[in-house]
């Protein structure tokens, strides 16, 4: 990977294999609606019971979904972790509504439009 800083691969890698180590159908559980909130900490503790974590490492797992979770990453690993998270997840969206259009499902597709709209834009 070229960026213009350097990072420890390592850890890069094994937090970002770990951050979403929560094990656990997350559409089949009570905390469905609140999944984002939580998953970070029950990775974290799921990941620290199985394998030795650095501080790094946590902090990727523990801060991957800032700004949802309050507390920002500290290190550029978590950052670049949260970052492409991001990214990976608004390619899912989209790609879903996507479909949803393809099999003439326009209501479907408002409905997250605007669902997408409430959760991301700064609302002043």
């Amino acid at each position: 990977m070229i960026l213009p800083f350097r990072f420890k691969q390592k850890q890069l890698v094994r937090g970002a294999l770990l951050h979403n180590y929560f094990l656990y159908d997350w559409h089949n559980v009570k905390l469905e609606k609140l999944h984002g909130f939580h998953h970070p900490r029950i990775a974290c503790e799921n990941a620290k019971r199985d394998f030795d974590l650095t501080p790094v490492e946590e902090n990727i797992i523990k801060r991957h979904m800032f700004p949802l979770t309050p507390i920002p990453p500290r290190y550029k690993e978590a950052v670049l972790v949260t970052i492409s998270d991001k990214i990976c997840a608004t390619r899912e969206v989209f790609a879903a509504l996507g479909r949803k259009i393809a099999h003439g499902r326009p209501t479907a597709y408002l409905a997250h439009m605007f669902a997408f709209l409430i959760a991301f834009l700064p609302w002043n």
